[in-house]
């Protein structure tokens, strides 16, 4: 399941409208794992740095369940944004053979301006 998530960030940065990817979670959670990580150390096994959970994948049984939080063009739509993302994610969960128990999309940005190119990076968490 961990080469999931890479192919599922990959396909929702390549989402028209879709300015990039932010942690998922409540500001809270997300504030109080910030700071255990930044006394931790946020060391994986390995000795590496780990980065944050922009796409959250577990399971419910045998079925997936995704939580994703983007940031958007203002002028994309968060309505139109967010059906492209779950037709985007739930096609490419499909090509594999999963099936999805939960697709949690939530727009937690929306800015003026383009997507970022490949000299700004997209992830914004």
């Amino acid at each position: 399941m961990t080469d999931l998530i890479p192919q599922i960030e990959d396909v929702v940065l390549a989402t028209p409208g879709v300015l990039g990817l932010y942690r998922t979670g409540s500001v809270v959670r997300n504030a109080v794992g910030a700071a255990v990580e930044a006394l931790a150390g946020a060391v994986d096994r390995t000795g590496a740095a780990e980065t944050p959970r922009r796409i959250v994948v577990g399971r419910d049984g045998d079925d997936l369940t995704v939580d994703i939080a983007i940031g958007i063009a203002a002028d994309a739509g968060a309505v139109a944004t967010t059906q492209t993302v779950r037709d985007a994610v739930t096609g490419l969960l499909a090509a594999r053979g999963e099936h999805t128990a939960r697709l949690r999309i939530t727009v937690v940005r929306i800015a003026d301006g383009a997507p970022a190119t490949a000299e700004a990076p997209r992830s914004l968490a």
